[in-house]
């Protein structure tokens, strides 16, 4: 019986390598499946080929694949392959998801038949986070990032706020920074997508450049967005002391000084 050879050609972006990984992450769901129900035999063959060698780190997250590099793979036709699911056309799922308004993993869905979660599962890296013993940590793109800061050590002196630059970092270092921290403040981007894929509370700073439903995270209790070109400092800890409080369960008395120096 011949193999079906199944090419996944992973982004690079990380924000769009985690909306791509949830994908083919439930693909293999509903292949195995049907495997189970007997509805299809198991003569498949998965490789993934990654955009760099700093997804490597990923790997735990797709189990009885086999990785490639860029570059590595010289055969690229449909002779070769039964199926090639390639999520590098950014601009294409781009182009299925702006009339319904969808998110970018449903549009793949579309595209692949799959029916992803907008979050992947990161299932056995998740064993590699340990105690976290930053409270509050702060991207250092975040405009009010200052402000912010200076807010929480008036009103929570006990709470210890990092910020760091985390533009550059290779995956897994940035994993490492975001572990050590209980929870995160952002600017929309790979590293907000990997906080909440690790179920991190998250406020994310989601700028108007894009569709807000399009990389937005599942609206929970640990997962805040403010959406918009401009971020006033006032706004931005209302969206902050609604977090906190879920995360450490602290008072809002503090309210009233808050809107006060937001200027509200």
């Amino acid at each position: 019986m011949k193999e079906d050879n199944i090419l996944v050609r992973m982004p690079e972006p990380l924000d769009c390598f985690l909306a791509a990984a949830s994908v083919v992450q439930d693909y293999c769901v509903q292949l195995y499946k049907q495997v189970a129900m007997r509805q299809r035999p198991h003569n498949f063959h998965i490789t993934v080929e990654l955009a760099d060698d700093g997804q490597l780190f990923f790997w735990p997250m797709f189990p009885q694949m086999e990785c490639r590099m860029r570059g590595e793979l010289t055969d690229l036709s449909r002779g070769y392959w039964s199926c090639v699911m390639d999520f590098t056309d950014i601009a294409r799922v781009l182009k299925v998801c702006d009339t319904p308004k969808k998110h970018i993993t449903e549009g793949w869905g579309i595209m692949f038949g799959a029916s992803p979660q907008p979050l992947p599962g990161l299932g056995p890296m998740m064993n590699y986070c340990s105690t976290p013993t930053v409270d509050v940590l702060i991207d250092d793109r975040v405009p009010v990032k200052e402000q912010l800061s200076e807010y929480i050590g008036l009103n929570f002196p006990q709470t210890k706020v990092s910020i760091k630059s985390i533009e550059g970092l290779r995956p897994s270092s940035l994993f490492s920074l975001l572990a050590d921290a209980k929870m995160f403040v952002g600017m929309r981007s790979g590293a907000t997508y990997l906080s909440c894929s690790m179920q991190k509370p998250t406020v994310e700073l989601y700028g108007n450049d894009m569709e807000a439903t399009l990389m937005s995270k599942p609206h929970h209790e640990n997962y805040r967005m403010f959406y918009g070109a401009r971020y006033d400092a006032g706004q931005v800890w209302a969206i902050f002391e609604e977090m906190f409080m879920n995360v450490t369960g602290q008072p809002p008395d503090f309210i009233a000084d808050m809107q006060i120096a937001g200027g509200r």
